[in-house]
């Protein structure tokens, strides 16, 4: 009889701890499944603003500030550009961002080209030293 409450015993720890892992096994994949989902979700989120923020430059580029040509119209279309900078140059980096290295600049007054690039942000640009590049957007004038 001493036996058999000690292997009834026994038997209830190892299925209660089997339990127990398979319930902790069932709430890492629900975590796991969890943080899938927010990534997913950010990821949609992200498309979405993109999204948001190309429509709102193509109403910016039709409407009255003449900056920006429709890009929609123009993905391979040169443009002749200016600076407006209150600095009186502007850089012109190997890369599409401000971490990029500087490998050139152009001065108020200098007319170069301008291309639309893949970020609405930066513009591939032909400097006057006929240094190819990039440029923020903030910093461009297209005057044809």
């Amino acid at each position: 009889m001493k036996k058999v409450t000690i292997i009834l015993t026994f038997a209830s720890l190892i299925f209660n701890s089997c339990g127990n892992s398979n319930s902790s096994t069932k709430e890492k994949e629900l975590e796991i499944r969890e943080l899938e989902l927010k990534q997913k979700e950010e990821i949609l989120l992200s498309e979405k603003k993109r999204e948001l923020e190309l429509k709102e430059l193509e109403l910016k580029s039709t409407g009255n500030n003449g900056n920006l040509p429709n890009l929609q119209q123009s993905t391979n279309k040169k443009f002749i550009a200016i600076i407006q900078d209150k600095d009186g140059y502007t850089n012109v980096r190997n890369g599409m961002s401000m971490n990029s290295k500087i490998i050139d600049r152009i001065y108020l007054g200098e007319q170069f080209e301008v291309f639309p690039s893949t970020d609405d942000n930066w513009w591939l640009v032909y400097t006057p030293s006929n240094i190819k590049g990039y440029v923020h957007n903030s910093r461009i004038k297209i005057i044809n």
